[in-house]
């Protein structure tokens, strides 16, 4: 990020403080743009956001509980669900294959792919919200639990 914003002084990004019950947004330039106290007020700088990255936690050497599993996270879901676009690194596997992860956004796995992903972000002027909307009403809880009682019937499981 701080190559890119080399390259591109006009970029500006906001990042939060480490403390999720009690976060500061700030812009890489030392502006305050926000606190989030709570999941509401989080929720409410995701639909502020223009571009959001994620990874799977597996990637991220910061969590080591995962013991390298790459799955989804629901995180990826409030971006979607906020308006974001996202650019992301991730690697392929069933789950990333299963929530259609390269129909959103590509494997940035290099500076130059990061580079090219983040200026034709920054050029698009709206979201899809027609493919946002679809996209979520496959993963809205109710959908999921007519898959797992499916799931359950399948193998003769009663509850």
């Amino acid at each position: 990020m701080e190559r890119y914003c080399e390259k591109h002084p006009d970029f500006e990004y906001v990042l939060g403080t480490n403390n999720i019950d009690n976060r500061f947004f700030y812009t890489n330039k030392g502006k305050k743009v926000g606190h989030a106290i709570g999941r509401d007020a989080y929720l409410d700088i995701l639909r502020a956001t223009k571009i959001s990255f994620y990874t799977t936690p597996g990637l991220d050497l910061a969590k080591t509980e995962t013991n390298f599993f790459n799955q989804v996270t629901p995180r990826f879901l409030e971006l979607i669900s906020g308006g974001c676009l996202v650019m992301a690194h991730y690697p392929k596997n069933a789950d990333t294959d299963y929530y259609e992860m390269d129909s959103f956004c590509k494997d940035i796995d290099s500076y130059e792919e990061f580079e090219k992903q983040l200026d034709i972000l920054r050029d698009i002027k709206a979201i899809p919200i027609k493919k946002y909307s679809e996209y979520l009403s496959k993963h809205i809880t109710s959908q999921r639990i007519n898959l797992f009682l499916k799931l359950l019937e399948q193998n003769l499981i009663k509850i």
